[in-house]
């Protein structure tokens, strides 16, 4: 789940989606909780919280390919579409300035960036060999100033992207075993 004080009260709350009843619920502090909304379909991940000035959309993808941006009172900002089951959660970086791009994956392959109001980012969707599972990570490889998208497939491609979807130098690599978690990047040398 993610944590968040959607109350108001100082203290953190707990927002997640159930595979069962297909809800996003929120707990409060105080153990209390509230079906915030109902899909037609399981999530089996968690919501991602963004934050763009002050504002806050929680956002999940179910197994029917929709991911929604939900506001603190389950009104659904935007709905997207995506070509399959949402198998990852949604992860955030700055584009420019103006723009956050949400990123995310689907069982059929397609690696997803769409832009805080639900439209698609040029150079995205990209489709890919192998249902993607790992939520994608970024980090500034190449000291150009601008992120690259870190992911991989369930078949064991390690895939690299710029920011407009084209392939990073020496990227996807073909690794033996695949992967099902989010890439962790760090400068160990």
């Amino acid at each position: 789940g993610a944590v968040f004080d959607f109350n108001d009260n100082g203290k953190d709350d707990v927002v997640f989606g159930t595979e069962s009843e297909n809800k996003i619920i929120i707990v409060y502090d105080d153990g209390s909780s509230e079906d915030l909304f109902v899909s037609n379909y399981k999530f089996k991940n968690a919501p991602s919280l963004l934050n763009i000035n002050g504002d806050i959309a929680i956002v999940v993808g179910d197994d029917g390919g929709n991911v929604y941006s939900l506001d603190v009172q389950g009104n659904i900002n935007f709905n997207y579409l995506a070509d399959g089951a949402i198998t990852t959660a949604i992860s955030f970086t700055n584009i420019n300035s103006s723009t956050v791009g949400l990123f995310f994956g689907t069982e059929t392959g397609g690696l997803y960036a769409i832009d805080q109001y639900g439209n698609d980012i040029q150079g995205w969707p990209i489709f890919l060999n192998g249902s993607m599972n790992s939520t994608p990570s970024f980090s500034d490889l190449n000291n150009d100033n601008s992120v690259e998208v870190v992911t991989s497939t369930v078949s064991g491609n390690i895939l690299v992207l710029n920011l407009d979807g084209s392939d990073y130098n020496h990227f996807p690599i073909n690794y033996l075993f695949g992967t099902n978690s989010a890439p962790i990047i760090a400068d160990i040398d």
